[in-house]
This record gives structure tokens, C-alpha cells and sequence, in this order.
């Protein structure tokens, strides 16, 4: 997952559902958990031309880092 400025824990944002984490695309052991799962759906045998997989674009309601790991970070304070 994307990291905070600390590189260690995961940088929150939040979209429609809630707070989220956000996949790291460029790590290649996400491009291969997501292959794994794309190939499954498919194995399964539902028939289908394309998959949307929601939540595609770039999104975040807090501005930054919802609960950033020091005060230089955005805080959640000013979000809204």
C-alpha cells in the first residue's frame, strides 16, 4: 500500500465508503496479487467482456493524509 512520509505505515484517505488505504500499482507484488485475482474471476466461469472495478480514479475527501504521522503532514482537523 502507499505509505505515509515515514515509509512505514499505510498513508489513510477517505472516499464514499469510509477511510481507506490506497494499492500501490507501481510495487510489482500488487500488479501480481490483482492479476491473481482478475484470473480467478475469470477461471470461475462467469462469462463477462470487461471488469470496472469501482473506485478507479484518484479520490481522497481529507486533504493529504487523514491521520498523518507528525504535524508537519496534513491533519484531519482542517479536512472536511
Amino acid at each position: 500500500f502507499i505509505k505515509q512520509m515515514d515509509g512505514i505505515q499505510d498513508a489513510i484517505g477517505k472516499v464514499w465508503p469510509g477511510y481507506t488505504s490506497f494499492p500501490d500499482f507501481s510495487n510489482p507484488k500488487t500488479q501480481d496479487y490483482w492479476t491473481q485475482q482478475i484470473q480467478a474471476f475469470r477461471d470461475s466461469g462467469i462469462k463477462v467482456d470487461g471488469l470496472w472495478i469501482d473506485m478507479n480514479e484518484i479520490s481522497n475527501f481529507c486533504t493529504g493524509n487523514c491521520f498523518p504521522v507528525n504535524t508537519t503532514e496534513f491533519s484531519l482537523e482542517y479536512d472536511i
